[in-house]
């Protein structure tokens, strides 16, 4: 009897704190020097929403925003739930994530990549119907960056969105895509310039270094799902265990590159995050003068 109770005691605490951990979020700081910097700027960066919220509105998540007053804001894909529908009715898919992302482009500018949901909206309205479509239209201050760069010349930064195709996102993919094939999707980078490369998956690392990123602004693993002490995440979306890339800072084989790997702030399949609440990444790139 003392075990079935300490037993329920235990699941009751499990439970109770993955209600926390979905409903919660903590602001992670991160910051960079660089010469080809112009001048400092502060980035907030956002992934993984999968049109959850934060309060009515989302006035939690839009509150810490405007407490850092940042320059820019990064959006690294997944903000919307590309879910399979007979109905043309989207709000369940983005409303949410539409609703803080028009408030945020009104007050800042909003450069928007591609994550797998967003992607697969796009290429198979089959599927998913215009959900893509609206989706784009109901955001017409927001930049999309889809396999697209663009010169922030007051900066210093070229900054891309990369949008991987479907077969990188399959399950147990082992192969990396080659510099070609990033350049294909972003064009090449401008070494005298300081690249920031939005691209949701992180498992490819090595390639984005070789392709010539300084900056790499990552999410797609959602942390881990559950997170353990030494351990880190527990399973990727590629169904991978303990994966190598699941949150935090990585350096690259040359120690002025780095990949920022957020844990996003939502979830949607699998309801759970356990040890693991939502995070809002803010990073600031300090000109080495």
């Amino acid at each position: 009897m003392v075990w079935i109770l300490l037993l329920f005691i235990l699941i009751t605490i499990v439970l109770l704190w993955i209600v926390h951990d979905i409903s919660h979020f903590q602001k992670v700081f991160y910051t960079f020097e660089s010469p080809k910097l112009h001048r400092d700027l502060k980035m907030i960066f956002l992934s993984d929403l999968h049109n959850n919220k934060y309060g009515p509105d989302n006035a939690q998540l839009i509150h810490a925003i405007e407490e850092e007053n940042p320059d820019l804001i990064l959006v690294g894909g997944d903000m919307l739930n590309a879910k399979k529908s007979g109905s043309d009715d989207y709000g369940q898919k983005m409303d949410h994530a539409v609703q803080l992302l028009r408030y945020l482009s009104e007050h800042y500018t909003v450069y928007h990549a591609l994550g797998n949901h967003e992607d697969r909206a796009r290429n198979h309205p089959e599927k998913y119907g215009k959900l893509y479509v609206e989706y784009v239209s109901r955001l017409p201050k927001v930049h999309f960056l889809d396999n697209d760069s663009v010169l922030l010349d007051e900066y210093g930064i070229r900054l891309s969105g990369l949008s991987l195709r479907k077969k990188w996102y399959l399950h147990f993919q082992k192969e990396q895509p080659s510099v070609s094939e990033l350049e294909q999707c972003c064009g090449k980078v401008e070494e005298e310039r300081f690249e920031i490369l939005l691209a949701h998956h992180p498992d490819y690392f090595s390639a984005y270094e070789k392709y010539g990123a300084d900056l790499i602004l990552a999410g797609h693993v959602h942390g881990g799902i559950v997170r353990l002490p030494l351990l880190g995440g527990v399973i990727s979306p590629s169904l991978r265990l303990f994966p190598k890339y699941d949150s935090g800072l990585f350096t690259g084989k040359d120690p002025s590159v780095h990949m920022i790997i957020s844990r996003g702030l939502g979830v949607h399949s699998i309801k759970v995050r356990l040890f693991n609440p939502g995070e809002l990444t803010i990073c600031n790139l300090k000109q080495i003068r």
